[in-house]
């Protein structure tokens, strides 16, 4: 389930969350990558953000708001 813009706050870990394509689908349907927030500007609607760890840039709402809360595959572990 995607995140509301609101709900983001500096220094929360979120998701993206992609179907695998090519070799890495044998291993698994999903591919997840951490989006780290460092920062929140709530009257332009943007976050900064580093995505799997490269450096932080500045991320529209349009974008950020696909990304997840929680990881699937931490979701199904700890089942």
């Amino acid at each position: 389930m995607a995140i509301k813009f609101e709900k983001i706050q500096p220094g929360m870990t979120l998701w993206d969350v992609r179907k695998s394509s090519g070799l890495a689908r044998f291993r698994s349907k999903w591919n997840c990558w951490p989006v780290y927030v460092k920062e929140v500007d709530p009257d332009k609607r943007q976050v900064l953000a580093s995505w799997n760890s490269n450096p932080a840039e500045w991320m529209y709402e349009r974008h950020v708001c696909k990304y997840r809360a929680t990881c699937p595959k931490e979701k199904f572990t700890s089942e």
